[in-house]
C-alpha cells in the first residue's frame, strides 16, 4: 500500500492517516475498506488489517514510515506499511482487470531542510508483501537495487504512485514530482507540482484504475491546489 525511503541523513516523516480504498470488479463483488487509525493496536499489530515492515511504526494515530532520527544507523531507513489480506485485481481465466480507487492524506516532513530525501510511494504488488533487498534511497522501498536497470519481473512486478522528493539524476529531471512507476523507477508519466512536497502541510491523493478505458490516474491536492497526472 504504501513505502518509502530515505538514504544518507536524508530523511523524511510520513504521516499517513484516513486512508480510503475502494475497488470495483466488473461483473463481480465490490470490496471497500476504510481506516483511520483511531484505534491503538488495530494496525502494525500482527492479525491487524494493517501490516508494517522494516522500519515502519505507529505513532500517534498515523504511520512513520522511516526513522526520524539522525544517526549513522539509520542512513537508509526503509518501511513499509500495507493491507494484509490478498485482494485480487486480476482475472486469471478471464484476462479481466479490477478498477478501484483510493483516497488517503499524508504529510513528508523533512527533519533537516538541508538533507532529504527519497519519498514515498502507494504500490500495487503481489501478495504477500516484502521489501526487496537493497531497495533504499531512490528504489524507494520498491525496487531491488541489485539489479543495475531496476527493471521488475516475476512476482517482484509492481504499479506505483511515486511523491518522490529527491532528484536521482540518472533517471530523474527533478527532486520534488509526482509519477507513476511501471515495473520500474523510471515514471511513464510525471508532473512536477509548484508547490513543495517536503512542506510538511497536509496533503490528499486520489489514485483510481479504469478498466474499461485502461486509465490510471492520480490526483493531488496540496493546500487547495489539485494536481493530476494519468
Amino acid at each position: 500500500m504504501a513505502a518509502m525511503s530515505s538514504h544518507r541523513l536524508l530523511f523524511t516523516q510520513l504521516h499517513l492517516c484516513n486512508s480510503l480504498l475502494l475497488i470495483h470488479v466488473h461483473h463481480a463483488t465490490s470490496l471497500n475498506f476504510r481506516f483511520d487509525f483511531s484505534e491503538p493496536g488495530s494496525y502494525c499489530t500482527p492479525g491487524s488489517d494493517i501490516a508494517c515492515a522494516g522500519d515502519a511504526y505507529p505513532y500517534a494515530r498515523t504511520i512513520e514510515l522511516t526513522k526520524t532520527d539522525i544517526s549513522d544507523r539509520n542512513l537508509r531507513s526503509i518501511g513499509r506499511a500495507w493491507y494484509a489480506r490478498p485482494v485480487q485485481l486480476w482475472n486469471n481465466t478471464t484476462g479481466e482487470v479490477a478498477s478501484f480507487r483510493t483516497t488517503f492524506s499524508f504529510q513528508i516532513k523533512p527533519v533537516n531542510l538541508d538533507v532529504r530525501a527519497d519519498g514515498m510511494a502507494f504500490f500495487l504488488g503481489h501478495y504477500p508483501s516484502g521489501i526487496p533487498h537493497r531497495s533504499y534511497g531512490g528504489n524507494l522501498g520498491l525496487f531491488n537495487g541489485s539489479s543495475n536497470n531496476r527493471n521488475a519481473t516475476g512476482t517482484a512486478r509492481i504499479v506505483a504512485v511515486e511523491f518522490d522528493t529527491y532528484m536521482n539524476k540518472e533517471w530523474e529531471k527533478d527532486g520534488n514530482h509526482v509519477g507513476i512507476d511501471v515495473n520500474s523507477t523510471v515514471s511513464v508519466a510525471a508532473i512536477s507540482p509548484d508547490k513543495n512536497l517536503r512542506s510538511g502541510n497536509t496533503m490528499t491523493a486520489e489514485i483510481s484504475y479504469d478498466s474499461s478505458a485502461e486509465i490510471l490516474a492520480v490526483t493531488l491536492w496540496i493546500n487547495g491546489t489539485s494536481y493530476h497526472i494519468n
